[in-house]
């Protein structure tokens, strides 16, 4: 899996943990109910593998029924394009992953992923585990959760753009925030 893939993997891991994604079934390592919110993810589990391709092969063949997250690549139909797009993010050759914001919301990113806004100081920490700090290009300074409050610990954090309140991220061209 190249890096890049990781950092996209990562960061939407990050964004889904930091609001709670909470499911009925699968569980995550520490036994906790966890949903990888990543549209492509069709059979709501933690990860996005073979799993789902044969969860939407069965959609198509009509032998499951289907699921919030199975169409892929979002053009409102589950067919072979959605298996297309469920191979490639598993290859790391997709341009787009689809995934449910911390609003709610469907919201995509693109690949690869060259500019970052860190809104979580966890999101920081596994930035900095990935090695991709030179991809951030702002931080939330949200009042005490903001990266800046830390400028020891996030020393390589601590010159990047602010932005606060978290609205205002969006207005940094091309950041995944």
């Amino acid at each position: 899996m190249n890096s890049t893939w990781k950092i996209i993997l990562a960061f939407l891991i990050a964004l889904n943990a930091s609001h709670v994604a909470w499911a009925t079934e699968p569980q995550d390592q520490s036994g906790v109910n966890f949903t990888l919110e990543i549209f492509g993810n069709a059979n709501l589990d933690d990860r996005i593998d073979e799993k789902d391709i044969i969860y939407v092969q069965d959609i198509i063949n009509g032998e499951n029924d289907p699921s919030d997250l199975a169409d892929a690549n979002q053009d409102n139909k589950i067919d072979q394009m959605d298996i297309s797009q469920i191979k490639d993010i598993i290859n790391g050759t997709e341009s787009n992953i689809f995934y449910i914001n911390v609003n709610g919301d469907v919201a995509k990113v693109r690949h690869p992923l060259n500019r970052i806004v860190i809104v979580y100081d966890n999101t920081a920490e596994i930035i900095r585990i990935l090695g991709a700090q030179s991809k951030v290009v702002g931080v939330d300074s949200n009042g005490g959760s903001s990266i800046h409050d830390y400028p020891t610990y996030f020393a390589e954090f601590s010159e990047t753009a602010a932005a606060h309140p978290r609205s205002k991220l969006r207005g940094i061209r091309g950041a995944a925030a």
